[in-house]
């Protein structure tokens, strides 16, 4: 998820993993309740979040992309137009998405 301030620039990204980092795994029960007992929930945002944005712009090439992501170990990244603009977001299931359909055709053509 991307995290933007008051004027809609990108400041940092949260993930699975940085909330897993903070909270341990807490898909067990044990943790469930754990997390109910803290106040976790008011905890802001930003101790959370990684605040070393990679960004990409609107021209960047796919397979550029797609080694960013992989060097960077990172699931999401995103697309500005300019500098401190956002557009969108692009995840790793957004380039499955795109290489499934694009597999899908060509086993029909």
């Amino acid at each position: 998820m991307l995290i933007v301030n008051q004027n809609r620039e990108p400041v940092g990204m949260l993930s699975d993993r940085d909330l897993q980092a903070f909270y341990g795994d807490i898909g067990e029960l044990e943790g469930v309740i754990a997390l109910r007992r803290q106040p976790y929930l008011e905890t802001p945002v930003s101790q959370h979040m990684s605040s070393d944005v990679v960004a990409v712009g609107t021209e960047t090439d796919i397979v550029e992309l797609i080694n960013l992501m992989l060097e960077s170990r990172i699931g999401a990244v995103p697309v500005a137009p300019e500098e401190g603009h956002l557009a969108r977001v692009i995840s790793y299931v957004d380039l499955l998405r795109t290489l499934q359909r694009t597999l899908e055709r060509a086993a029909r053509a």
